[in-house]
């Protein structure tokens, strides 16, 4: 499950098209993410017929057949690629020309905390909350595979 979804990109060389998500308050379920679309092929979904019909101004009604071919239905194509620390915002993505490397920021991690209640020590502790907390910073982090491939596929 995914909650507003605030930014979207595609980049470079890879052509995987990536969701970001913005909803602190969804935490119930999941925190902020990063979604990749995996792209599909062409006749992947199979061959369809269309019944074509056309009804002109001087109400003349032609109808023709195509048959053509459709895309896979979504589902299995979109897959959950990283979840971000504890109240944070996954934003600002871009990639290498050859995408091979992906920059991606998490913005204001444990925004909900304070000085006196520190909620996420990212990036100092990516386990959860250490034994001394650290005071959150954003950042930004590159993703590589480590086959050198397309990031995402």
């Amino acid at each position: 499950m995914f909650s507003l979804p605030s930014n979207v990109a595609g980049q470079g060389a890879n052509p995987v098209m990536w969701l970001q998500t913005d909803d602190g308050a969804y935490t119930d379920v999941t925190n902020c993410m990063m979604l990749a679309a995996i792209p599909g092929r062409v006749g992947d979904g199979g061959a369809k017929t269309v019944n074509n019909r056309l009804t002109t101004a001087a109400n003349v009604t032609t109808t023709s057949t195509t048959n053509t071919f459709v895309g896979k239905a979504p589902g299995a194509t979109l897959k959950r690629f990283l979840v971000g620390p504890k109240e944070c915002e996954i934003t600002g993505i871009t990639s290498t020309p050859d995408g091979r490397a992906l920059f991606v920021n998490i913005q204001h991690p444990g925004e909900n905390g304070g000085p006196t209640n520190i909620t996420s020590s990212w990036p100092a502790s990516q386990t959860g909350t250490p034994a001394t907390p650290s005071r959150p910073r954003s950042s930004t982090i590159v993703i590589t595979r480590e086959d050198g491939g397309l990031v995402g596929i």
